[in-house]
């Protein structure tokens, strides 16, 4: 009885009035009987023994996946050219991008499966990012390897991003993985970013549509930019007076952060990464190719350069100067309205994709 009387706390009995708390007093109460009519060992054993059975239940009645979207609703940081976004508007669905949580384990594994297996049987590539899972099992591990290799008997592929670490008690995730089978050779592709892993279903969207990715011979002219699109000669003309050329090796910086610098920049061949430095790191914000532009804000505010601007590959850059723009806007100030209207559409779009991948 004095046991029993040091095991109660006085707040446990707030529990029986909500209903959230039921279950847990039903728990406690259990551990207080039998510690009474049989002894702690038991009753350490009984309450142990519930709690699994409530983690399990709430474990399958969640769903392990956070949230599911395609390729043809949101995208990567990469910046592309008109018809590179209709084509991914058009059969972006054939890449899934899934966000799991929680903990894969033989009580989610059927949940997980019935919930992508529309997709397993029309979908190329399905992306999982691991970030918040906590834990998987054998169990799990052998659903995901099922998982890759249906995808692979039609030339797809499963992807992973953002392993975690640290779990499994205390085994790398990575690790386990490669253990099992399922990651390494040719098994599921494993990405650090879930951005660089959107870019890649992206690349290969692309490449079985035709689009060469990584390096295009034909260089482009400025006519061929959305935002010098419909110019009359003459306007380009006076616009090409303003642009100068310049050239990047793979890897080369083109300007850093803090550099100063009032110009715009067009790609006509290769592509560049936008990369915030953060407390001695770098941040991939964006990449920049063929037929897009970048440094809009330095040519609209002629501040200093907040990001740092490297080639991906080797690279071709039409360089738009503010201060001959200017000059030439004077003239013709046409020019200047039209540019400056398709800037700020330009900045719009780029909010809204921004946007869509916070949400």
């Amino acid at each position: 009885m004095v046991i029993a009387y040091r095991m109660l706390d006085g707040q446990i009995f707030r529990l029986l009035f909500q209903k959230s708390g039921r279950l847990d007093f039903a728990v406690i109460a259990a551990v207080i009987g039998v510690a009474l009519s049989r002894d702690l060992i038991a009753a350490a054993g009984v309450g142990i023994g519930m709690a699994i059975l409530l983690f399990i239940r709430d474990q399958v009645r969640g769903s392990v996946i956070r949230r599911k979207r395609y390729l043809d609703e949101i995208s990567s940081k990469t910046q592309r050219g008109e018809r590179e976004r209709a084509i991914l508007r058009s059969v972006g669905d054939q890449g899934v991008v899934c966000e799991l949580q929680g903990n894969l384990f033989f009580g989610t594994t059927d949940q997980l499966f019935t919930q992508l297996e529309s997709d397993l049987r029309t979908k190329r590539f399905i992306l999982m990012d691991m970030r918040r899972v906590r834990s998987i099992d054998y169990t799990a591990v052998r659903l995901l390897e099922q998982m890759h290799q249906e995808l692979a008997e039609r030339h797809g592929q499963l992807l992973f991003s953002q392993m975690p670490s640290g779990v499994l008690e205390g085994r790398d995730f990575e690790t386990y993985l490669k253990e099992m089978g399922l990651i390494g050779g040719k098994g599921v592709k494993i990405c650090d970013t879930m951005d660089s892993a959107m870019e890649w279903m992206e690349e290969q969207i692309l490449t079985a549509h035709g689009v060469s990715i990584e390096q295009k011979e034909k260089l482009l002219e400025l006519k061929d930019f959305s935002l010098f699109r419909e110019f009359s000669e003459e306007e380009l003309s006076n616009i090409k007076e303003c642009v100068s050329e310049v050239s990047l090796k793979r890897e080369n910086r083109l300007f850093s952060t803090g550099d100063s610098g009032d110009e715009m920049f067009l790609v006509r061949r290769g592509g560049v990464r936008i990369l915030l430095p953060v407390a001695g790191n770098y941040r991939h914000l964006a990449t920049v190719s063929q037929g897009s532009f970048f440094g809009e804000l330095a040519f609209i505010d002629n501040e200093t350069r907040s990001t740092d601007v490297d080639a991906k590959w080797d690279t071709d850059l039409y360089v738009l100067s503010r201060r001959r723009f200017n000059e030439r806007s004077r003239a013709n100030a046409t020019i200047g309205v039209l540019v400056f209207a398709r800037l700020a559409k330009a900045i719009a779009l780029r909010l809204r994709d921004t946007n869509a991948r916070i949400e």
